[in-house]
């Protein structure tokens, strides 16, 4: 660790002179940079910024000048104003600075109010931001980079619980200060992965200094505290950091972590640390690149860790820390000084050194006794196969001269009468090892879960297995084993289609034979069945015999049935819930809308209400300048003094305007001249007014004007009236319109069935409507008017507090309105589910809410439905988890599997937790573009599931249908994909076409005439390679007195001969060597290296052959081996057994062309 320390700043030493190089060829000692802190200098991190940051600047003769901000102690508006004052103050003065550095969160929101004010265009650079995404934004600005503060939080989290797992519990420290809710918002978020781990907050937010200690003291000894900030308190005292360490150190007994590295030395006992040093000196470096010319916008933020693991060892002594449970890159800071420790590494290393350098020493003594041991192996068996080679050019001659002299003889008759007798011999042989064959093939059918049947196309003979006719329902001997048999048990509708099938396959117009039909069972039902079988045909290709097998696909089509039905039920009530929610929402929207409107016109019709006539002598001096209809008048009267008519001594331009009239057409002139049909009634009424000196205000319409006024007559002397003429038409236009709104909104509230409630706060009343006491079963007068507390009384106890918490929310303004569903009781005694809705109508002019208003809907109906849906997929969900057939749930979009059951996990041998991080593609054996064509052909064939491979845990591959279909889980589309095991049927199916291989192997071998033992061994190896599709084989000759393997006959892939290995440890030996020991087959298929035999070109292409060897015995005497070698395929016992039963045949002619060159011979 020290030397990667040491090794990094030497690369920073050369960066730096580089840079400062370069730089001195243009830089002027004028060149400044602006430091502006968040910190004084009593904050520990302050010196430690300034230092990173000169480590870099003063290299470049660059003059550092700082502000600091001091938000730290006083963090209010009137400081930040001051210091934005104080320091456009200074700039005005002429201060030119190249580059900007600000640090911590409060600089960089102070610097970006005033970028364009005060730093246009000059580029800036932070540090130390907490708000990651705050610094991560400022890479859309062009003038703005820098590097952002990560704290190390899982990661010293992960250590406090590793060092201190006992209690499973974690304190942690913080403040009010916007870094140490930033802090905490930030454990917040990580500490929610700690399942099962109790977190306790002490907030200086909610506490002064000293509470805090009293808290700090219960703390147990073996609990870690985390230890944010805590450097002011709710009461707004301020510590500076090393004051509040030092009162928390005080009372606190418990083991202490931090995140940054000041504090360090003082009673911290560790954690993963912010180093402040490292931080300025990162943005001095981006500071450096832009003075060298380097583009700001090239520079994004940096948010990469810069921190490291830092310990305390008289901390971890304090607290018998395990150091060997510390991280390994951990730096341990007064670590006394220990020779060995201190030179751990080096010494480590010397003895590494020293220990490598004595196994080479071995390993070459080894290696030259090995080398020895093969050049003196090397030239026996040179010597050896001298010989060998001599006696063979010997013996080979002789060969030619006798096949001479016996070509010579013309004994065709001996020789025909010979191979007719062997031919004899050679059918009786074939006959018996076919009658084998066929048991095995009738036994094989009886231990099967299928039908078999089998059918010989010459004869016309048809045999059907046991289970075939238990899948009818019948006894083996209720069927009679005749074509007729099948034709008859099945159902009239499937008989044509399928003939067809079996017609097409004989005739070779289709490549495999594989049908669904229905069969009808002994009591009447139809049985779903999957027929597939093969064909033998002659070497002319004339069909002759067909084998097959019949498979109950009914319990699937059921199990599809019901799980179609299932999805369906569920599909239908989610349908009805979301029908339901929909026009309860539009409902909602319509009636809130409506009360909107009804507040808006209420409230003008009350601003107009306001505007009433006030003292007649203030409307007398504002004469001209009224807004209404003005006009004033004098009553003419009769004799008796009864008013008669009135003349227009003046009118304002209001009135005027009104009327239509000019002034001088109308002042002087009597209204009875002016208007003719002007009512008596009239008359008198302002003719009251007039003498008798008592005002009047009334409503009038004038039908001439189409209008209507509100009136109000007054005297301002004897004699005469004043007449305000107020036009309220558009007034009593609004009280119509609210008054139909008001019986729409009634209707609403009707049509909704929504009660009403109206809340006094202040007088803690709230008033409801008839409505509102009938949803819960009572009528108004029975409930009367509520208090707050007698409504909580009648709610669900477990509701009390999620609506008491909403109100509370409402009221502080957290939130705009009040929305909430819960549980009131009926007068039955039942409790329903409620919805209200409501907000604040009036507040005081200090913000206290006065009055609310609101309505509540019954939603019991919806609720219930809600469960149902709940009910059906927990229903759902138990017969998922606990169904015997293997299930998984998978996201549609991404193919993240998100749900199995535990069939599944049993299946594939992974856990949930395993399962939830893989996708389909991660247990599928094809790819994406495979998988999709598949799922293609399917759905054009018209099903619902296709077959394929899967991979398990443990890489096995298995066979398996998959059948799919798209559900909704939690309001979300899942693919529901139900997997069937196929893999004993596949196996089935292959082993039938395997003994069919080798019936076809079998009679190639009986009919090959071969030239010679070699010839025919040669040719039965490629039946047997074609048979198992091995890449590779080979047949060596094994020599017992020798000790050796010689091949049959030359190949480029093997070599001609080998030594016999009589090790003792059988697992070490070669598959040859130890074939020959056991005298039995052997199976390779996790070969860890290439054969010995193998030739070395032929293992540095194709690498080590999965294999299979098998020993030919005489008198119990290895005679022969045939190898067999494959790049991908395992081999198997059913392989051995299939090949040893053609290798039986093989060497009954293998013997017989052995005695026909005797024979030739004699």
């Amino acid at each position: 660790m020290i030397k990667e320390i040491y090794r990094n700043k030497l690369v920073w030493i050369v960066i730096f002179i580089q840079v400062a190089f370069t730089y001195q060829v243009w830089a002027s000692n004028t060149d400044r940079v602006l430091l502006i802190s968040s910190y004084n200098s009593s904050f520990p991190t302050y010196f430690q910024q300034i230092e990173g940051i000169k480590s870099v600047l003063d290299s470049l003769e660059i003059q550092l000048d700082i502000e600091s901000l001091d938000s730290k102690r006083f963090n209010d508006s009137i400081i930040y104003k001051l210091n934005g004052q104080l320091l456009s103050h200074k700039l005005s003065k002429g201060l030119k600075y190249k580059a900007i550095i600000v640090s911590d969160d409060n600089a960089l929101d102070f610097i970006l109010q005033r970028q364009e004010r005060l730093f246009k265009g000059v580029p800036i650079v932070f540090l130390g931001v907490n708000d990651i995404n705050k610094a991560i934004i400022q890479n859309q600005n062009p003038l703005i980079t820098g590097v952002g503060e990560m704290v190390s939080m899982e990661e010293t989290i992960n250590v406090m619980l590793k060092l201190f797992p006992e209690k499973k519990q974690l304190y942690v420290i913080s403040d009010a200060t916007k870094t140490g809710k930033v802090d905490l918002e930030n454990f917040t978020d990580v500490i929610k992965k700690y399942e099962g781990v109790e977190v306790f907050t002490v907030s200086l937010e909610n506490f002064s200094f000293e509470e805090m200690g009293y808290v700090l003291q219960q703390v147990d000894e073996e609990v870690p505290v985390l230890l944010l900030s805590a450097l002011q308190d709710k009461n707004g005292n301020t510590m500076d950091f090393y004051s509040s360490l030092k009162l928390v150190k005080a009372h606190l007994k418990s083991p202490l972590f931090h995140l940054f590295q000041h504090g360090m030395g003082r009673g911290i006992l560790g954690g993963k640390l912010v180093s402040h040093y490292e931080q300025g000196k990162s943005a001095a470096i981006i500071v450096s690149r832009l003075l060298y010319g380097e583009d700001i916008s090239n520079i994004k933020v940096q948010y990469e860790s810069l921190n490291h693991y830092e310990f305390d060892y008289y901390e971890l002594e304090k607290y018998n820390v395990d150091k060997s449970l510390l991280p390994s890159t951990s730096v341990i800071i007064n670590m006394p000084d220990n020779v060995f420790y201190k030179y751990r590494k080096t010494i480590i290393l010397i003895l590494c050194f020293l220990l490598v350098q004595l196994a080479i020493i071995v390993l070459l003594i080894i290696n030259v006794r090995r080398k020895r041991k093969a050049q003196k192996d090397l030239v026996d068996q040179v010597s050896e196969y001298q010989s060998l080679n001599e006696e063979y050019v010997s013996l080979n001659e002789q060969y030619q001269s006798i096949n001479e002299e016996l070509n010579t003889k013309n004994n065709d008759l001996l020789a025909a009468e010979e191979e007719l007798r062997a031919n004899l011999e050679e059918l009786a042989e074939s006959n018996r090892a076919f009658e084998i064959s066929e048991e095995r093939f009738k036994l094989a059918a009886e231990a099967s879960n299928n039908g078999v049947w089998d059918w010989n196309l010459i004869t016309n003979e048809v045999y059907f297995s046991p289970v075939w006719k238990q899948i009818l329902g019948y006894e083996d001997d209720e069927l009679l084993n005749v074509f007729e048999t099948w034709k008859d048990n099945m159902y009239e509708e499937d008989v044509n289609e399928a003939l067809a099938h079996i017609d097409k396959y004989i005739k070779g117009e289709s490549v495999i034979y594989r049908t669904e039909f229905r069969m009808k069972h002994k009591n009447g039902k139809l049985k779903n069945i999957l027929s597939q079988g093969l064909m033998m045909r002659d070497s002319n290709g004339k069909a002759y015999r067909m084998i097959g097998s019949h498979e109950d696909l009914t319990s699937r089509y059921h199990y599809e049935e019901n799980l179609k039905a299932q999805i369906e039920e569920n599909l239908s009530l989610y349908e009805e819930y979301k029908t339901i929610s929909e026009e309860l929402i539009l409902k909602n929207e319509a009636l809130i809308k409506s009360e909107d409107i009804v507040k808006r016109n209420y409230k003008a019709l009350e601003e107009k209400t306001q505007q009433l006539i006030e003292s007649e002598e203030k409307y007398r001096l504002l004469f001209n300048n009224i807004n209404e209809a003005f006009a004033l008048h004098e009553i003419i009267t009769d004799d008796n003094d009864n008013p008669t008519d009135f003349i227009y001594r003046d009118v304002n331009p209001v009135f005027l305007k009104n009327v239509g009239l000019r002034y001088e057409d109308l002042v002087g002139k009597k209204a009875t001249e002016l208007f003719p049909g002007i009512k008596l009634t009239w008359i008198d009424r302002y003719g009251k007014v007039a003498l008798t000196g008592q005002s009047d205000y009334f409503l009038d319409h004038s039908s001439k004007l189409g209008k209507s006024y509100d009136v109000h007559v007054f005297c301002p002397k004897t004699g005469f009236f004043g007449a305000i003429f107020k036009d309220v038409t558009e007034t009593l236009k609004a009280e119509k319109e609210l008054m139909a709104e008001r019986e729409r909104i009634s209707y609403v509230l009707e049509g909704t069935k929504a009660g009403t409630w109206d809340w006094d706060i202040e007088k803690d009343e709230i008033v409801i409507n008839e409505r509102w006491a009938n949803i819960i079963g009572y009528k108004k007068d029975e409930v009367g008017i509520l208090s707050y507390r007698e409504w909580m009384k009648s709610l669900h106890e477990d509701d009390i507090i999620r609506i008491s918490s909403t109100l509370g929310k409402v009221f502080s303004r957290e939130i705009d309105y009040y929305d909430v569903e819960y549980r009131q009781k009926h007068k039955n005694g039942n409790y329903l589910w409620l919805h209200a809705r409501g907000d604040i109508m009036e507040w005081t002019g200090l913000g206290k809410p006065l009055r609310m208003c609101g309505i509540h809907l019954d939603i019991t109906s919806r609720k219930e439905a809600e469960l149902k849906v709940i009910e059906s997929e927990k229903r759902f969900k138990t017969i998922f988890d606990k169904s015997r057939t293997i299930m998984v749930l998978v996201n549609p979009a991404t193919l993240q599997i998100v749900d199995v059951n535990d069939s599944a996990i049993l299946f594939y041998g992974y856990t949930k937790e395993e399962f939830l991080k893989l996708t389909g593609l991660d247990i599928a054996v094809l790819s994406f573009d495979e998988l999709r064509v598949k799922i293609r052909v399917a759905l054009e064939k018209g099903k619902n599931y296709f077959s394929t491979k899967h991979k398990l845990k443990s890489g096995e591959i298995r066979n398996v249908d998959i059948y799919l279909s798209l559900i909704d889980v939690d309001h979300k589309k899942m693919l529901h994909i139900i997997i069937i095991d196929t893999t004993k049927a596949v196996e089935a199916e292959y082993q039938l076409r395997k003994v069919n291989q080798r019936f076809i192997g079998l009679e190639n071998i009986i009919h090959y005439s071969a030239n010679s033992i070699n010839d025919l061994l040669d040719f039965t190896l490629k039946q047997v390679i074609d048979y198992t599709q091995s890449d590779t084989g080979a047949v060596y000759h094994y020599d017992e007195d020798k000790n050796l393997f010689v091949l049959n006959n030359f190949s480029n892939d093997v070599r001609l001969s080998l030594t016999f290995d009589s090790g003792n440890n059988i697992n070490n030996l070669d598959c040859l060597s130890r074939a020959v020991r056991l005298k039995e087959a052997v199976i390779i298929n996790d070969p860890k290296s290439s054969y010995p035999f193998i030739k070395e070109e032929t293992a540095d292409k194709f690498g080590a052959y999965k294999s299979i060897a098998i020993p030919v015995l005489e008198n119990d005497k290895v005679v022969s081996i045939f190898w067999l070698g494959s790049k991908t395929n395992q081999y198997s016992k059913f392989h051995v057994e299939q090949v040893m039963l053609l290798l039986e045949t093989a060497w009954i002619l293998v013997e017989r062309q052995r005695l026909q060159d005797q024979n030739k011979l004699v």
